[in-house]
Protein backbone atom coordinates (compact mmCIF):
# COMPACT_ATOMS: atom_id res chain seq x y z
CA UNK A 1 0.00 0.00 0.00
CA UNK A 2 1.31 3.71 -0.77
CA UNK A 3 1.33 4.52 3.00
CA UNK A 4 3.59 1.64 3.78
CA UNK A 5 6.26 3.07 1.05
CA UNK A 6 8.31 5.55 4.00
CA UNK A 7 8.37 2.23 6.46
CA UNK A 8 9.82 0.00 2.96
CA UNK A 9 12.38 2.86 2.51
CA UNK A 10 13.45 3.00 6.17
CA UNK A 11 13.88 -0.65 6.29
CA UNK A 12 15.22 -1.55 3.30
CA UNK A 13 18.40 1.21 4.00
CA UNK A 14 18.56 0.11 7.72
CA UNK A 15 19.19 -3.80 6.24
CA UNK A 16 21.65 -2.37 3.19
CA UNK A 17 23.21 -1.02 5.38
CA UNK A 18 23.56 -3.37 8.21
CA UNK A 19 25.00 -5.96 5.72
CA UNK A 20 27.32 -3.55 3.84
CA UNK A 21 25.84 -3.22 0.86
CA UNK A 22 25.85 0.40 -0.42
CA UNK A 23 22.40 1.63 -0.96
CA UNK A 24 21.22 4.01 -3.05
CA UNK A 25 18.41 6.20 -2.99
CA UNK A 26 17.03 7.50 -6.09
CA UNK A 27 13.83 8.69 -8.13
CA UNK A 28 11.77 11.89 -7.96
CA UNK A 29 14.26 13.34 -5.21
CA UNK A 30 14.03 16.97 -6.78
CA UNK A 31 12.13 16.74 -9.34
CA UNK A 32 10.51 20.28 -9.32
CA UNK A 33 13.90 21.67 -9.77
CA UNK A 34 13.21 19.78 -13.29
CA UNK A 35 12.09 23.63 -14.44
CA UNK A 36 11.52 25.22 -10.93
CA UNK A 37 14.59 27.37 -9.50
CA UNK A 38 14.26 25.41 -6.01
CA UNK A 39 13.15 22.57 -4.48
CA UNK A 40 9.40 22.08 -2.91
CA UNK A 41 9.85 21.64 0.92
CA UNK A 42 8.64 18.34 0.59
CA UNK A 43 11.39 17.35 -1.50
CA UNK A 44 14.10 19.04 0.99
CA UNK A 45 12.16 17.18 3.44
CA UNK A 46 12.73 13.69 1.71
CA UNK A 47 16.61 14.65 1.00
CA UNK A 48 17.11 15.17 4.44
CA UNK A 49 15.26 11.98 5.83
CA UNK A 50 17.03 9.63 3.49
CA UNK A 51 20.43 11.12 4.85
CA UNK A 52 19.12 10.62 8.22
CA UNK A 53 17.69 6.87 7.53
CA UNK A 54 21.35 6.14 6.61
CA UNK A 55 21.98 5.79 2.84
CA UNK A 56 25.42 5.83 1.07
CA UNK A 57 24.11 7.85 -1.45
CA UNK A 58 21.52 10.04 -3.15
CA UNK A 59 21.12 10.17 -7.16
CA UNK A 60 19.72 12.30 -9.64
CA UNK A 61 18.10 11.47 -13.02
CA UNK A 62 15.33 13.70 -14.81
CA UNK A 63 17.00 16.88 -12.57
CA UNK A 64 20.01 16.63 -14.53
CA UNK A 65 19.34 14.86 -17.23
CA UNK A 66 16.81 17.15 -18.74
CA UNK A 67 16.30 19.83 -16.21
CA UNK A 68 17.25 23.87 -17.24
CA UNK A 69 19.91 24.41 -14.56
CA UNK A 70 21.70 21.00 -13.70
CA UNK A 71 24.51 22.29 -11.96
CA UNK A 72 21.98 24.12 -9.33
CA UNK A 73 20.17 20.96 -8.80
CA UNK A 74 23.36 19.06 -7.88
CA UNK A 75 24.25 21.89 -5.41
CA UNK A 76 21.41 21.94 -3.94
CA UNK A 77 21.09 18.48 -2.78
CA UNK A 78 24.74 18.57 -1.93
CA UNK A 79 23.82 21.56 0.47
CA UNK A 80 20.55 19.68 1.66
CA UNK A 81 22.98 16.18 2.57
CA UNK A 82 25.33 18.41 3.89
CA UNK A 83 23.56 20.00 6.41
CA UNK A 84 21.67 16.69 7.33
CA UNK A 85 24.84 14.57 8.17
CA UNK A 86 25.77 18.07 10.50
CA UNK A 87 22.86 16.82 12.52
CA UNK A 88 23.14 13.09 12.63
CA UNK A 89 24.11 10.54 14.92
CA UNK A 90 25.47 7.63 14.32
CA UNK A 91 27.03 6.50 17.45
CA UNK A 92 23.42 5.28 18.93
CA UNK A 93 23.35 3.46 15.17
CA UNK A 94 26.96 1.65 15.61
CA UNK A 95 25.79 0.53 19.47
CA UNK A 96 22.75 -1.13 17.73
CA UNK A 97 24.37 -2.54 14.90
CA UNK A 98 27.21 -4.07 16.97
CA UNK A 99 24.64 -5.91 19.18
CA UNK A 100 22.24 -7.35 16.57
CA UNK A 101 25.65 -8.40 14.30
CA UNK A 102 26.40 -10.85 16.88
CA UNK A 103 23.52 -13.45 15.60
CA UNK A 104 23.09 -12.26 11.95
CA UNK A 105 25.97 -13.77 10.36
CA UNK A 106 26.54 -17.52 9.41
CA UNK A 107 29.95 -17.40 7.24
CA UNK A 108 32.84 -17.27 9.39
CA UNK A 109 34.77 -15.17 7.48
CA UNK A 110 31.84 -12.54 8.02
CA UNK A 111 31.72 -12.77 11.70
CA UNK A 112 35.49 -12.19 11.94
CA UNK A 113 35.31 -9.01 9.89
CA UNK A 114 31.82 -8.11 11.69
CA UNK A 115 33.81 -8.38 14.98
CA UNK A 116 36.68 -6.48 14.01
CA UNK A 117 35.66 -3.58 12.30
CA UNK A 118 33.42 -3.20 15.63
CA UNK A 119 36.37 -3.44 17.63
CA UNK A 120 38.14 -0.69 15.23
CA UNK A 121 34.83 1.39 15.72
CA UNK A 122 35.48 1.79 19.19
CA UNK A 123 39.30 1.87 19.25
CA UNK A 124 38.60 5.24 17.26
CA UNK A 125 37.29 6.51 20.13
CA UNK A 126 38.90 4.89 23.03
CA UNK A 127 42.44 6.12 20.85
CA UNK A 128 41.83 9.61 19.65
CA UNK A 129 42.51 8.05 15.96
CA UNK A 130 42.02 11.03 13.52
CA UNK A 131 41.31 8.05 10.24
CA UNK A 132 40.73 4.83 9.87
CA UNK A 133 43.00 3.14 6.64
CA UNK A 134 41.10 0.71 5.20
CA UNK A 135 43.48 -1.49 2.88
CA UNK A 136 41.49 -3.78 0.36
CA UNK A 137 41.49 -5.27 -2.86
CA UNK A 138 37.68 -5.77 -3.22
CA UNK A 139 36.42 -3.04 -1.32
CA UNK A 140 34.68 -5.19 1.41
CA UNK A 141 36.96 -3.67 4.06
CA UNK A 142 35.83 -0.08 3.52
CA UNK A 143 32.23 -1.04 3.49
CA UNK A 144 32.06 -3.17 5.89
CA UNK A 145 33.87 -0.17 8.14
CA UNK A 146 31.18 1.97 6.78
CA UNK A 147 28.30 0.10 8.12
CA UNK A 148 29.33 1.96 11.66
CA UNK A 149 29.49 5.51 10.23
CA UNK A 150 31.93 6.36 12.30
CA UNK A 151 33.07 9.90 13.50
CA UNK A 152 37.01 9.54 12.25
CA UNK A 153 37.92 9.87 8.66
CA UNK A 154 37.50 6.42 6.57
CA UNK A 155 40.06 6.08 4.08
CA UNK A 156 39.86 3.31 1.57
CA UNK A 157 43.07 2.43 0.18
CA UNK A 158 43.48 -0.35 -2.73
CA UNK A 159 45.54 -1.24 -5.30
CA UNK A 160 42.64 -1.98 -8.05
CA UNK A 161 41.68 1.26 -9.48
CA UNK A 162 38.32 -0.07 -10.03
CA UNK A 163 37.37 -1.01 -6.17
CA UNK A 164 38.64 2.86 -6.33
CA UNK A 165 36.11 3.95 -8.32
CA UNK A 166 33.31 1.69 -6.31
CA UNK A 167 34.03 2.84 -3.31
CA UNK A 168 32.99 6.53 -4.37
CA UNK A 169 29.51 5.00 -3.69
CA UNK A 170 30.08 4.23 -0.23
CA UNK A 171 29.11 6.52 2.81
CA UNK A 172 32.12 8.41 4.07
CA UNK A 173 34.65 6.80 2.28
CA UNK A 174 37.56 8.69 0.27
CA UNK A 175 38.88 6.37 -2.17
CA UNK A 176 42.56 6.69 -3.08
CA UNK A 177 44.90 4.21 -4.70
CA UNK A 178 47.64 2.68 -3.14
CA UNK A 179 50.79 0.75 -4.78
CA UNK A 180 50.92 -3.18 -4.48
CA UNK A 181 51.30 -4.72 -1.57
CA UNK A 182 52.73 -8.89 -0.57
CA UNK A 183 53.07 -8.34 3.44
CA UNK A 184 51.41 -6.96 6.15
CA UNK A 185 54.00 -4.76 7.04
CA UNK A 186 54.36 -3.38 3.59
CA UNK A 187 50.72 -2.88 3.48
CA UNK A 188 50.88 -0.69 6.53
CA UNK A 189 53.59 1.55 5.38
CA UNK A 190 51.66 1.78 1.88
CA UNK A 191 48.44 3.02 3.44
CA UNK A 192 49.92 5.57 6.15
CA UNK A 193 52.62 6.96 3.89
CA UNK A 194 50.10 7.53 0.92
CA UNK A 195 47.20 9.07 3.12
CA UNK A 196 50.28 11.19 4.42
CA UNK A 197 50.67 12.34 0.61
CA UNK A 198 47.35 13.14 -0.01
CA UNK A 199 46.44 15.20 3.01
CA UNK A 200 44.50 13.07 4.11
CA UNK A 201 46.32 12.20 7.71
CA UNK A 202 49.16 14.20 9.53
CA UNK A 203 52.38 13.96 11.19
CA UNK A 204 51.35 13.20 14.57
CA UNK A 205 48.12 11.85 14.19
CA UNK A 206 46.91 8.41 15.55
CA UNK A 207 45.27 6.63 13.02
CA UNK A 208 43.93 3.00 12.51
CA UNK A 209 44.94 0.42 9.85
CA UNK A 210 42.55 -1.99 8.65
CA UNK A 211 42.37 -4.91 6.51
CA UNK A 212 42.66 -8.64 5.79
CA UNK A 213 45.50 -10.74 5.47
CA UNK A 214 47.59 -9.44 2.20
CA UNK A 215 48.84 -12.92 1.30
CA UNK A 216 45.26 -14.43 1.18
CA UNK A 217 42.64 -14.02 -1.35
CA UNK A 218 40.22 -11.32 -2.02
CA UNK A 219 36.99 -11.90 0.28
CA UNK A 220 38.52 -13.65 3.14
CA UNK A 221 37.79 -12.03 6.69
CA UNK A 222 39.41 -8.97 7.82
CA UNK A 223 41.40 -9.54 10.86
CA UNK A 224 44.27 -7.42 10.88
CA UNK A 225 43.93 -4.25 12.56
CA UNK A 226 46.92 -1.76 14.05
CA UNK A 227 46.74 1.26 15.87
CA UNK A 228 49.52 3.41 14.56
CA UNK A 229 50.89 7.04 15.24
CA UNK A 230 52.18 8.98 12.10
CA UNK A 231 56.02 9.14 12.75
Amino acid sequence: ALEDVPHYQKRIIRTGVAYGRPVITATQMLESMIRAPVPTRAEVSDVANAVFDGTDALMLSGETAIGQAPATVVATMARIATRAESEASYRQWAERLGRQQRKGWDDIADRVTAAVTHAAWQAAIDAGATAILCCTRSGRTARAMARFRPDARLIGLSPDPRTVDQLTLSWGVEPVQVEEYTTSDEMVWYAVETAVQHGLVAHGDTVLVLAGAPDRHSGAATDVLRVVTVA
